[in-house]
């Protein structure tokens, strides 16, 4: 199994009830999977909280 190499995170946060609030990219180079998993998920935490979400 690879665990290093080049790295795009993609996601995309929503309300509870589905509704979609924003998507996300980012490309990240060369990276471990388990970096890649927590850069997706300050990205969508920053983005949150950037928009005034608490």
């Amino acid at each position: 199994m690879l665990d290093e190499g080049f790295a795009v995170v993609r996601g995309y946060i929503c309300y509870h009830n589905g509704g979609w609030i924003i998507e996300f990219c980012r490309y990240l180079g060369n990276c471990t999977m388990t970096e890649a998993e927590l850069w997706e998920i300050l990205d969508g935490l920053n983005l949150l909280l950037k928009r005034g979400f608490d």
